[in-house]
């Protein structure tokens, strides 16, 4: 009874080793694939951050993006509109001076009132300080009219001569007219004038 007590205790301990050592792979088994799927979960975990790490990176590049084209945009119209300004205060500045040209060029266009009331109230003889040069048949015309007058004798051949001159000066005195030696048309138009002849010679 001993010796068979004896022969079962070597058995039941390669058993219980066997059972121990089969526990201690499944255990090691367990420990194994809870470290596997712990890293996989892992991984998808780090997978996912960097995804959303990019996600958010990309986000932030375009709305950089964005407000530096808004901000180009507001530069430029910005610029724009100061050039508008400056073109508008250009063409008001030429505005300006053109209608103080126009101004200018009307006021001298137009006469003074004074040069105005001055021709109104002028003589018909203030033409007598011009001195056009008098035509040959005018001065063949005096030269007889003074030689009838007894301012000669002068020589009718239209050159208004030393001569001619003299005469003129006399008659000029004598019918009170200014005294200058020339044939202007006062004299002329009282020499050639039958009336005011006489009238100047009264």
């Amino acid at each position: 009874m001993v010796q068979t007590h004896a022969r079962k205790a070597p058995h039941l301990n390669r058993v219980l080793v066997s059972a121990l050592a089969l526990a201690a792979l499944g255990g090691w088994g367990m420990f194994i694939h809870t470290n596997q799927t712990s890293s996989e979960v892992e991984a998808q975990l780090r997978s996912q951050v960097a995804s959303l790490q990019d996600t958010h990176q990309q986000i932030q590049s375009q709305r950089e993006q964005a407000e530096a084209a808004s901000s180009a945009e507001a530069l430029r119209l910005r610029q724009d509109l100061s050039s508008a300004s400056d073109a508008f205060t250009r063409l008001s500045e030429q505005h300006n001076r053109t209608k103080a040209e126009l101004a200018e060029a009307q006021a001298k266009l137009q006469p003074a009132p004074q040069a105005q009331s001055a021709r109104k109230s002028a003589s018909p003889v203030a033409f007598i300080d011009v001195k056009p040069r008098p035509a040959p048949q005018d001065v063949v015309a005096a030269q007889k009219a003074l030689t009838e007058l007894g301012y000669g004798p002068l020589k009718a051949d239209g050159d208004l001569g030393p001569g001619t001159r003299q005469a003129i000066e006399k008659y000029q005195r004598d019918a009170g007219l200014r005294v200058t030696g020339e044939l202007h048309a006062e004299t002329l138009q009282i020499l050639l004038d039958p009336a005011k002849r006489l009238a100047s010679q009264d």
